[in-house]
């Protein structure tokens, strides 16, 4: 048999036959390496038949016919202990396609770390087919507060891979009977799910997928990728590096500097991965995720982390070619440009009188929250300040000397059951989303010009309180309302007045 052979966009091959065709010489060559599904019950005999194809072929499972779900005695039968530790215990669907030794992977064994801080299954215990219930799997692990764990599914040729843990929390179902218990189950991060176990004891789920609906059962082709990357240079302690499947994610690959046949600084490395498999770029010196690679997106004015790239597929092996090098599009995120600010704030009427009148500008940065005094401008009844800042740096306004007297803003919240409601929250924004560039006198700097004074959708957090008397700005003498025993006060230079205009000795 050699129908298929060519057949290049096939998604499956399937075959309800317990007894194999024979093949001809290269019989499924070319068929885009898709899994070859047959009866589970003829899964070793398929396997021995057409060796060539062993690692495609796979179990199509029980389709129409009745489940068996096992029971918490059952699985005390078997010899797991269901009193003291998490038993898991999990039928995997079609979809969810079992070929290789399937783990446990959580807290209980450090996320399956071994040495230099990579992943394997040295420490992780094994799914073991559950004896009388085809289709179903189980393995126990210890109980302890919050622990986390899933499966992992080996790759074709034994190595550990992220992308093939189950699958996000909707691949889940609740299969248990009277005395099983329920995991908590979040969404995680890319198509993935966080698992919580609350209590020791059985746990019965069906699942219905593995991460991104990917198949461990499929070899995918395995090429050299050698990436070069001209990046951005607004800080020259930056080193760029690669993190990606290929690590499985551990930490970051420096890449090695070098010149194009141009003279052009580049960066480059090369990795071996399959196609289709997803990598970032960071820097070396923060080896964390606090300064990965950015753009700019210009129509929203913000600076937004790139999302995974992704090794193309290809026969042979291949060279990729990123210019992130221009410094106003692109940056790592900590090499961020300090620029020269100039803010000019209408503010809301009603300014506090508890201190002298003045309101400041809170600046949150990677330090701690530094105040800026602000200067009232009478004739334009403006507040300004000029500074230096980063554009992802976070400003609010309050009062000054003050620590809880910001001012707020009407906003609309949408909640994810659907509802939406609006509420007075504390305003607040970066600079870079309201800058335009300087012109005149601030040719070279930031400029911002905000009017946050309409009262149906800004105020202060808390009101002056009305005394009956008019405040009149002195270019003079500055006056101060003081409360004092629970009267007002009038302070001039150094002496004291009533609200009548009478001075107190």
């Amino acid at each position: 048999m050699r129908a298929f052979m060519e057949c290049t966009n096939l998604d499956s091959l399937v075959f309800e036959s317990e007894n194999p065709a024979t093949l001809g010489v290269g019989g499924f060559d070319y068929t885009n390496n898709c899994p070859i599904v047959v009866p589970c019950s003829a899964v070793d005999t398929y396997k021995t038949a057409w060796s060539e194809y062993a690692n495609r072929i796979t179990c199509s499972g029980t389709q129409g016919t009745t489940v068996t779900i096992p029971t918490v005695q059952d699985l005390a039968t078997a010899g797991y202990d269901v009193a003291n530790k998490v038993v898991l215990c999990l039928y995997f669907t079609d979809d969810a396609t079992v070929c290789n030794d399937i783990y446990a992977v959580g807290t209980f064994n450090n996320w399956a770390k071994g040495e230099g801080n990579t992943e394997d299954f040295a420490n992780c215990s094994k799914f073991e087919p559950l004896a009388g219930f085809e289709g179903w799997y189980a393995v126990e692990f210890p109980y302890s507060d919050n622990v986390q764990g899933k499966p992992v599914q080996a790759k074709s040729n034994g190595a550990f891979s992220w992308e093939y843990q189950s699958g996000d929390a909707e691949a889940w179902t609740n299969k248990g009977g009277a005395g099983s218990q329920t995991a908590t189950i979040w969404a995680g991060y890319n198509n993935e799910a966080d698992v919580y176990y609350p209590a020791p004891g059985c746990y019965i789920y069906e699942l219905a997928y593995w991460k991104s609906h990917n198949n461990p059962c499929v070899i995918i082709p395995t090429h050299n990728y050698t990436i070069h990357l001209y990046a951005p240079d607004a800080c020259e302690e930056m080193k760029p590096a690669i993190i990606g499947n290929f690590n499985n994610w551990t930490t970051g690959v420096a890449m090695s500097e070098t010149t194009d046949e141009q003279g052009k600084k580049m960066y480059t490395i090369t990795i071996a991965d399959e196609e289709g498999k997803a990598f970032k770029f960071r820097d070396a010196a923060y080896d964390n995720w606090s300064n990965e690679l950015q753009e700019y997106l210009s129509d929203v004015k913000v600076w937004a982390t790139f999302s995974n790239f992704v090794l193309p597929a290809v026969t042979a092996d291949t060279t990729i070619v990123f210019d992130f090098s221009d410094n106003s599009k692109y940056r790592f995120k900590l090499c961020e440009k300090v620029e020269d600010v100039v803010v000019w704030l209408k503010v809301p009427t009603g300014a506090p009188g508890y201190y002298n009148g003045a309101i400041e500008m809170v600046v949150y940065s990677a330090d701690e929250p530094t105040a800026m005094p602000l200067q009232y401008n009478q004739e334009d009844e403006l507040w300004s300040v000029e500074l230096q800042a980063k554009g992802s740096n976070y400003f609010f306004v309050r009062e000054a000397n003050s620590e809880g007297n910001y001012i707020l803003n009407y906003t609309h919240y949408y909640y994810s059951d659907g509802s939406d409601e609006y509420v007075w929250s504390t305003w607040g924004t970066t600079f870079q989303y309201y800058w335009e560039d300087g012109t005149g006198d601030f040719t070279g700097s930031k400029i911002i010009m905000l009017d946050i004074s309409n009262p149906s959708y800004y105020k202060w957090d808390v009101p002056a309180i009305g005394t009956g008397i008019e405040d009149v700005l002195s270019d003079q003498v500055q006056c101060t309302k003081v409360i004092r025993n629970g009267q007002i006060f009038i302070l001039r230079g150094d002496k004291t007045y009533t609200l009548q205009g009478q001075e107190v000795k």
